[in-house]
């Protein structure tokens, strides 16, 4: 998930090429970002959480992501967006060189040290689905 972000960034920094090809298929490729981060967090939080707080959980997760996640993101876009505007024009490639090397750093880390511990995962039960 989080290294889908990280390419798409790359693709956004890149000139786009003819047709803007290059920033067309950032755009294909965020469909990915989103179902590998956000839905299998849900996903995941609706797995491991007990069926008596599991609706609370994903509350909090959407919450921390779409809300404090989202409304952060604004501000220090904003402030980003500020610091690399030289003369009224925006240097589009510097602005998205940080989300993608947080995103690759996040990405290789997540991939390093998260595991799901066996009592962690349990099968769907057809009835329940």
């Amino acid at each position: 998930g989080m290294l889908s972000w990280a390419l798409r960034y790359a693709l956004m920094m890149s000139d786009p090429g003819p047709g803007y090809s290059l920033w067309i298929l950032s755009i294909v490729i965020h469909g990915f970002c989103y179902g590998f981060f956000f839905t299998a967090g849900q996903v995941y939080v609706g797995n491991v959480a007990s069926k008596s707080i599991q609706a609370s959980a994903q509350g909090l997760i959407a919450l921390i992501t779409f809300g404090l996640g989202q409304g952060a993101g604004s501000i220090i876009s904003g402030r980003i967006l500020e610091h690399y505007t030289v003369d009224g024009a925006i240097q589009w490639s510097q602005v998205w060189f940080l989300p993608m090397i947080v995103a690759l750093v996040v990405g290789v880390l997540f991939a390093l040290l998260f595991r799901v511990k066996p009592t962690e995962a349990k099968a769907v039960d057809i009835a329940e689905a």
